[in-house]
């Protein structure tokens, strides 16, 4: 089941417990089995772009250090965190569940890091779709849903 998900997933969230050396431990191991799954994926697909890039590139990940509110039985610095983070590609959070520090925070940005890849791949489909120049009416008409935004916000409507 958890496969599947994964294969489904579009952005990623890897929680542990700062107060727990194995939790810390284990994220590297989800965070391979994320890899492993996608990577499995995207090779079935060989049109896709994503294949050349780091994994944290095609699909957000953010780190969770939770349980910030147990400053006296921390056993994973800020800075460890941080690198796990860093190698991963991923971006690093500290939250308290129990307080409500910063618990929306790593949602909010894993969902503004999706829409950006998502627009981004919106602006390589336009500026891909055969059957037009672009700029043209005729090139305009064949992706109508996106034309505004796409015109407003990249670079081809001026080429």
């Amino acid at each position: 089941m958890a496969e599947r998900w994964i294969g489904h997933g579009q952005a990623f969230i890897i929680a542990f417990d700062i107060s727990s050396k194995k939790s810390f431990r284990h994220v590297r191991l989800y965070y391979n089995q994320i890899k492993r799954i996608k990577k499995d994926r995207l090779t079935t697909n060989p049109d896709r772009k994503d294949l050349c890039s780091p994994i944290s590139e095609s699909f957000p990940i953010m780190l969770i250090g939770n349980k910030s509110d147990l400053r006296d039985h921390r056993t994973v610095s800020t800075q460890q965190g941080l690198r796990l983070a860093q190698a991963m590609g991923a971006e690093y959070f500290e939250t308290s569940a129990k307080e409500g520090f910063n618990v929306a925070a790593p949602f909010q940005r894993a969902v503004q890091l999706y829409r950006e890849r998502e627009k981004k791949k919106e602006h390589e489909l336009f500026c891909r779709i055969e059957g037009g120049k672009q700029g043209t009416p005729k090139y305009r008409r064949q992706y109508r849903p996106f034309q505004k935004n796409h015109l407003r916000k990249w670079c081809c409507a001026s080429q």
